[in-house]
């Protein structure tokens, strides 16, 4: 089955809602003014008349169907980004929604820098790695492949 191909209004839809605010703007004002002004000075004689009448508000009704349109994709566009706001805070993960203080202190605690050993061979600072084969952790140096000291992580 074949997917429906997208309109613009429902390009303007999953634009941010700023968008369509300026778009409804711009579009009144080109079609209200910039029509009827563009053929008035480009259009040569047979056009100019057509371009005075387009100015004296022939497309007012038209140009301002544009502009709600426009603003009203740009209202669903506020309501959709809030309601996805809204359900990315109910997916966040429980224990991040209310911790309190005492609890992110002691997690920074348990994450504080470590003294690592150095490296037997080049005295390099080691660091954790793991195995490909046994994806097992061990200590290796920083300064690999240039150096390929190795130390068995201990408990």
């Amino acid at each position: 089955m074949s997917r429906r191909r997208e309109g613009w209004l429902d390009i303007l839809v999953k634009a941010p809602w700023p968008a369509g605010i300026a778009g409804g703007v711009i579009g009144f004002l080109a079609i209200r003014y910039g029509i009827g002004w563009f053929l008035t000075q480009f259009g040569g004689p047979v056009l100019a008349g057509t371009g005075r009448l387009l100015s004296s508000g022939a497309l007012a009704s038209l140009a301002w169907l544009v502009l709600g349109v426009c603003w009203l994709a740009s209202g669903i566009a506020w309501r959709l980004s809030a309601r996805r706001a809204a359900l990315l805070e109910r997916q966040r993960a429980p224990e991040m929604q209310a911790t309190p203080l005492a609890a992110i202190e002691s997690d920074v605690a348990a994450f504080r820098p470590v003294e690592k050993p150095a490296c037997p061979r080049c005295g390099a600072a080691m660091i954790e790695r793991f195995s490909r084969t046994t994806k097992q952790a061990f200590l290796g140096c920083s300064a690999y492949p240039g150096c390929r000291g190795t130390r068995a992580l201990q408990p």
